[in-house]
């Protein structure tokens, strides 16, 4: 092997991405509740919400980080997620994109997506409020932005605090004039 190929493998470039095949199951009987505590460090959660026939309908995780992720896909009717001070990066955002019944994502403070990461978001048709404040996406996210309130009911959308600037908030604006958007020259 040569040294390219071995420093290509070793940053993981040129590699598929993770399947997580490997992520434990719920147990038989055991409610989506107690599947979350076991499986999440309860130093991270915050809050979790079920509706009256068990199923967790809300997550509010602090500082949750990407191998916290797959296990939310056993949610079935999870519909708000909180990823507040994440440590989520780009390769966490697709163990997000896959809880398509989300109509709330909130992912104030996770300061390690890029804006790329935002591309495999789009697959959240349901989503009503998007909430970006505080992480560095930037103008370089709105195209990935765009997509996703065009895809969606995105109603309401939270720039505060993020990378995005005027001119990139003009052009979220001007695709969409109804959508409320918190941002510093929105307000």
């Amino acid at each position: 092997m040569g040294i390219i190929s071995g420093l290509g493998r070793y940053l993981g470039i040129g590699r598929p991405p993770v399947i997580h095949s490997d992520v434990p199951r719920p147990l038989p009987g055991e409610s989506e509740k107690n599947f979350i505590k076991r499986m999440i460090p309860k130093q991270r959660i915050v809050n979790l919400k079920a509706n009256s026939s068990g199923s967790v309908v809300s997550v509010h995780l602090f500082r949750a980080e990407d191998k916290d992720l797959p296990h939310l896909k056993y949610l079935p009717s999870i519909t708000r997620l909180v990823l507040e001070s994440g440590q989520i990066t780009d390769q966490g955002v697709p163990d997000v994109a896959v809880l398509t019944t989300l109509t709330h994502l909130d992912l104030v403070g996770c300061m390690h997506l890029t804006n790329n990461g935002l591309g495999p978001l789009v697959s959240l048709n349901q989503l009503q409020k998007l909430d970006l404040g505080g992480t560095f996406i930037g103008d370089g996210g709105v195209p990935f932005i765009i997509k996703i309130i065009a895809g969606s009911h995105v109603a309401e959308l939270d720039l505060t605090c993020s990378k995005v600037s005027h001119t990139g908030t003009e052009k979220i604006y001007a695709r969409f004039p109804g959508l409320h958007i918190h941002h510093p020259y929105y307000d």
